[in-house]
């Protein structure tokens, strides 16, 4: 067992002692986000610092490149891909610095005018990334062996012209993934051109 999951665990056996001290509680009550017990938060807090987030306490350095083909002139669809390099470094109150990865960002996007005068447009297509650890973790709290994960999914989005204004919704089911969770994930992403 790693050093780090046995500081996890012990936070998380806080958690579970905190809740003990209040027997007669719902988790409603207990969870209520103006009447949370202090010893509860503070448990749930050092649980989050035990936790390997990736952007708590964290740092990295990216170095992209990001490049898209237009098929038509018109510019009617988009095949794009973005590759980011990040670099790790070492995370607070843990002996861990995680390894370096590479990620592989990619889609297609389809527009399709939703008016006559083409001042609202529908984005659609297929989008996926891929992401490689490409050196080891490091310090006493390193795991062993070289994380990756793959995904696949989808987006779509609207465009308004005039106010050139984006809102893009993308999910994506990962697979194959090694060393890491696996799940799906979800995002929104709005965009105003000024």
């Amino acid at each position: 067992m790693t050093a780090q999951r046995k500081t996890v665990e012990k936070a998380a056996q806080r958690v579970l002692d905190a809740r003990a001290a209040f027997p007669g509680a719902t988790l409603a009550d207990l969870y209520d986000p103006l009447a949370m017990p202090p010893a509860l938060a503070a448990a749930h807090a050092a649980l989050d610092r035990a936790v390997d987030n990736i952007g708590l306490g964290f740092w990295e350095q990216q170095i992209q490149g990001a490049v898209s083909w237009y098929p038509w002139a018109d510019k009617r669809m988009a095949v794009s891909g973005a590759l980011t390099y990040g670099i790790p470094q070492k995370k607070e109150d843990f002996d861990l610095t995680p390894g370096q990865n590479l990620t592989f960002n990619w889609g297609i996007s389809q527009y399709l005018p939703l008016n006559k005068t083409q001042t609202l447009l529908l984005e659609v297509g297929p989008a996926g990334y891929d992401s490689w650890q490409v050196t080891s973790d490091s310090g006493s709290a390193a795991s062993g062996g070289l994380d990756q994960v793959h995904a696949v999914g989808g987006q779509f989005g609207f465009t308004y012209v005039p106010w050139m204004l984006s809102v893009n919704f993308h999910g994506f089911y990962e697979y194959a993934a090694r060393g890491r969770f696996q799940g799906q994930s979800f995002g929104l992403n709005i965009a105003k051109m000024f």
